[in-house]
């Protein structure tokens, strides 16, 4: 077979490279016990996650509880959820990713009608949620961290804190480009290498 000929059939099977395609990965906070540390690693597939937690300024240890969710082990009023003193020393736990993800769903436990939380996008709030609202359609956009925060129920309720577990985050990540057909003027160009190259082997 000509090298022409050869060009011409491998340029017909070619794809090029198409938009990339969202992979929805969710990490689980409630399916084992996992003792109070400053940081926990997780990771599915390719992608990874290191959970850290704040308490006001200064860093806090996270634990996980088989069938409860994550929480904030320390003083607060509740100390194994993440809440809210009413002082200013509101508990946060930090979600770093390994690469840029979308987060699209928080789950919680130990909530009651009046809790709220804060979302960050990095060091961005993005507003206050009620915990029963759960999902964030393209709301929190790209990143590669966020943060879930208990806040002052005082803002919004009149009086108390909030107060809750995390059960588990879920996020969306960019697959490898997906393979798309080669417009009609790729396949003519092979069409036409092809005929290149029957002609020159006929001359030959």
């Amino acid at each position: 077979m000509g090298y022409l000929t050869k060009l011409a059939l491998s340029a017909a099977v070619t794809v090029a490279a198409g938009s990339a395609q969202a992979a929805t990965v969710t990490f689980d906070f409630d399916a084992a016990n996992r003792g109070a540390a400053y940081s926990l690693a997780y990771a599915s597939g390719d992608l990874s996650l290191n959970v850290t937690a704040t308490r006001g300024s200064a860093a806090a240890k996270v634990q996980t509880w088989s069938g409860h969710g994550m929480g904030v082990p320390g003083p607060n009023p509740d100390p194994h959820l993440v809440d809210s003193s009413g002082t200013g020393e509101d508990e946060t736990v930090w979600f770093r990713f390994s690469e840029l993800v979308n987060l699209v769903k928080v789950t919680f436990s130990y909530v009651d009608e009046k809790d709220d939380f804060k979302l960050w996008q990095g060091a961005t709030s993005l507003g206050v949620f009620d915990v029963k609202q759960t999902v964030f359609t393209a709301a929190a956009g790209w990143a590669d961290s966020f943060g879930v925060g208990a806040v002052d129920w005082r803002s919004r309720h009149g009086s108390g804190y909030s107060a809750f577990k995390i059960t588990s985050v879920t996020v969306e990540t960019q697959d490898a480009p997906a393979p798309v057909p080669l417009p009609a003027a790729g396949l003519m160009l092979a069409a036409s290498l092809a005929g290149l190259g029957l002609a020159k082997r006929r001359k030959a």
